[in-house]
């Protein structure tokens, strides 16, 4: 892959070492034929597995409440195509979906997670009764207001768990 001088980067983490990779792909940018193929795939498996979610939970009922699950295949495939209509290729989606994250990124969105409940309950307010809408626009609220600093300690964090994975790694034991 050629990449051009310029070419904007972001921060992923390889093996607990935080690294640049080029992010080349922008809003208008000519696809080769490979590029194509790969996003159609991914596009594919992602369509593929969110309404296959859909699917398993509506099979799930039906068979607790003792029937089988046999959908009309044209209903079904209306079905299907509705979700299509709706679906935004990499938008973040609550309940999976979403365009997954490096494992910096991962562990900065968890440590502002852990943040936002703790200061829930600090105000003895159950998280519960906050609800998953409110708690994740809070969660990410929090995030983009301290993603530097949270960035920074998940780097840190992880570097930690490489470095303590390693040491276990090397203990001996007989056996």
């Amino acid at each position: 892959m050629e990449i051009q001088k310029g070419t904007p980067t972001k921060s992923i983490t390889v093996q607990g070492f935080a690294l640049e990779v080029p992010t080349p792909f922008a809003e208008g940018h000519p696809l080769s034929e490979s590029e194509a193929a790969v996003l159609n795939q991914t596009l594919a498996e992602n369509l593929r597995n969110n309404f296959g979610s859909q699917l398993k939970k509506l099979k799930e009922e039906a068979e607790a409440e003792g029937n089988e699950y046999a959908p009309d295949g044209k209903k079904l495939q209306a079905a299907f195509s509705d979700y299509i209509k709706d679906y935004e290729f990499g938008a973040k989606r609550g309940g999976g979906g979403g365009t997954s994250l490096d494992p910096v990124e991962r562990k900065a969105l968890s440590l502002s997670r852990e943040a936002i409940k703790r200061a829930i309950q600090n105000k003895g307010v159950k998280i519960k009764d906050v609800g998953n809408e409110k708690l994740t626009e809070l969660v990410n609220s929090y995030y983009e207001a301290n993603k530097e600093t949270l960035m920074a300690q998940a780097r840190d964090l992880i570097a930690a768990e490489e470095k303590a994975r390693d040491a276990m790694a090397s203990v001996n034991v007989d056996i």
